[in-house]
Order: C-alpha cells, then sequence, then structure tokens
C-alpha cells in the first residue's frame, strides 16, 4: 500500500508542477495607432522577400520580386525610396540575403524551378550574373 501511495505522488506531483507552469495569459495587441507609413515602393510584380544593405554610405533594398527577379531601390532616405537597377531571373525570385564576400557585395536569390541565382551587386546600378546552381528534381512548393 505504501509503495502505491509513493508511485501516485512521484505520478501527480509532476503532473501538478508542470500544470502550474502553464501561461494562460493573452499578451494585448499592440495599437496600430503608433505605426505610421514611412514610405512605399511598388514594384513590377509581388515583392516576397527583401534584404537591407549598406554599400559606401547608401543604403539600399534587394527586393526578391516573383517574375520580375531583383528590384533594387536606394531606402537611404526612407519616405522616398528610389528604383536604381533589376536583374530578370529566369525563375521566380521568392526569397534574397545579401552579404559581403572578400570586399564584394552578392545578392543570393532564390529563383523557384532554376535554383539559386548569385548576382554580384558591388555594382548596383549593373547587376551581374555570377553563379546560377540548378539542382536537379527541384520543384516549387
Amino acid at each position: 500500500m505504501k509503495l502505491k501511495k509513493f508511485v501516485l505522488l512521484i505520478v501527480i506531483i509532476p503532473i501538478i508542477l508542470l500544470s502550474s507552469c502553464k501561461d494562460d495569459s493573452v499578451s494585448p495587441t499592440q495599437s496600430s495607432s503608433n505605426m505610421t507609413l514611412v514610405g512605399s515602393y511598388n514594384t513590377p510584380d509581388y515583392a516576397y522577400d527583401v534584404s537591407i544593405m549598406s554599400i559606401n554610405v547608401l543604403t539600399y533594398a534587394f527586393i526578391a520580386d516573383g517574375a520580375s527577379g531583383l528590384q533594387i531601390v536606394n531606402v537611404t532616405s526612407p519616405s522616398s525610396p528610389v528604383f536604381i537597377s533589376s536583374y530578370n531571373t529566369n525563375g521566380t525570385a521568392i526569397d534574397i540575403t545579401t552579404a559581403d564576400v572578400n570586399g564584394s557585395k552578392y545578392a543570393f536569390v532564390s529563383d523557384g524551378i532554376p535554383g539559386l541565382v548569385i548576382l554580384n551587386v558591388t555594382n548596383v546600378s549593373a547587376p551581374v550574373l555570377d553563379t546560377s546552381i540548378y539542382y536537379q528534381n527541384d520543384r516549387v512548393l
């Protein structure tokens, strides 16, 4: 009988402790009245993703813009973004990241079925294809 009580306590105590750790509180939602639109830029297609990179003293938004590929917009002054250039990839640009590699600036664009497109964007006015990597049997989910 003592063994049953001991086993029962071993099982019940952790359940009580774990259930007391549960947080049922609801966080209040933030009011949108604290946010204001600073600026916007209408891209030719659907903007799936954006990566921000500073080059020299200017800040650029690199936009994965669906069938329109890469769009590069100067956002140094966020209230008045300015189109700089674009690069039409062969697929549907859906994701993007940028990086500085050995002093050169690159945009890595996930381009749907055509795979990964790596563009040298050191000269933002004229992006240049560096590498395109295609993986056989890739498909868009």
